[in-house]
């Protein structure tokens, strides 16, 4: 049962559906969104002097 499921998943991966929905805005968009918070939680754990530009520009 799990190995079926498994193999079920991997063709899925495979297809040309799963290729264009990974290829849409409706997927990159939240990946894009879920980084920016992420890349503040990184900087904030660094010292001010290598903090990326990015999170910074809009200081300026």
């Amino acid at each position: 049962m799990a190995g079926a499921l498994a193999r079920k998943a991997a063709d899925y991966v495979r297809s040309k559906e799963f290729r264009d929905y990974l290829m849409r805005q409706h997927f990159w968009g939240p990946v894009a969104n879920w980084g920016l918070p992420v890349a503040a939680i990184n900087d904030m754990k660094k010292s001010p002097e290598i903090i990326s530009g990015r999170m910074t520009f809009g200081k300026y």
